[in-house]
C-alpha cells in the first residue's frame, strides 16, 4: 500500500542514515 510506503519512508528518514 502507497500508505503504509509513505509513512515507513518518512519513519526511516527521521532516524540517523546508516552506513
Amino acid at each position: 500500500m502507497a500508505t503504509i510506503d509513505a509513512d515507513n519512508r518518512r519513519e526511516i528518514a527521521r532516524l540517523p542514515a546508516r552506513p
